[in-house]
């Protein structure tokens, strides 16, 4: 997993970036990526340390791109959530 340093900033990018606030300082934007499928999935939450419920179908953001131990990468949902979910469940959708 990324430092914290690393994970904070991208936090913040995403943040700006989903409100609209992206300024031309030479950052690139993120990529959006929906979660496969419909209805709801259990997500660890490292945070809460805890399974939140996350709906199928939610866009995302990918926060760390590495791949932990368990298999997960580290995304941030439209609901404000911050869990790990595998690779395979995610569908890039691009900059939509």
């Amino acid at each position: 997993m990324a430092s914290k340093v690393k994970i904070s900033d991208r936090l913040k990018q995403i943040v700006r970036q989903y409100a609209g606030n992206i300024k031309d300082n030479g950052e690139e934007l993120i990529p959006q990526v929906a979660i496969r499928g419909t209805g709801h999935l259990w997500c660890y939450c490292p945070s809460e340390r805890n399974f939140v419920r996350v709906i199928r179908g939610l866009i995302a953001y990918v926060v760390d791109e590495k791949i932990n131990e368990q298999g997960r990468v580290l995304i941030y949902t439209n609901n404000a959530d911050l869990v790990e979910i595998e690779p395979d469940e995610l569908i890039d959708i691009g900059y939509d």
